[in-house]
């Protein structure tokens, strides 16, 4: 109980002083419908959108449930692992060196 009481007081004093020290007027660039600038309403559909973002996007989703699956692995539970685990962690690492050439060769550099 005396945790929950905590928890409640720590949520209250934190959304207080979020209330008293929050500026009053947001910034506009927060109102914008996405972060990516283009406006769907107002913008221009007909500009390309660079296939760089959508790369960078689909590389870091494989690479984070990569490390996601391999934390386990790389935490010392190997030895309780089976065969199977075993192989599948080794596919995953087969992926990292796909991220390794990735790196190397440019592909995430947006500016390109």
């Amino acid at each position: 109980m005396p945790f929950l009481a905590c928890a409640l007081l720590l949520a209250l004093v934190l959304g207080a002083a979020s209330w008293l020290f929050a500026p009053a007027q947001a910034d506009p660039a927060k109102s914008l419908p996405y972060e990516c600038g283009f406006s769907p309403v107002t913008g221009d559909r007909s500009a390309a959108f660079p296939v760089a973002f959508y790369l960078v996007g689909l590389l870091f989703m494989l690479f984070d449930l990569e490390i996601l699956l391999l934390y386990p692995v790389g935490g010392g539970s190997l030895a309780a692992t089976s065969l199977e685990g075993a192989g599948a962690a080794l596919v995953f690492l087969v992926f990292s060196v796909g991220f390794v050439v990735e790196v190397r060769s440019g592909g995430l550099q947006l500016a390109g």
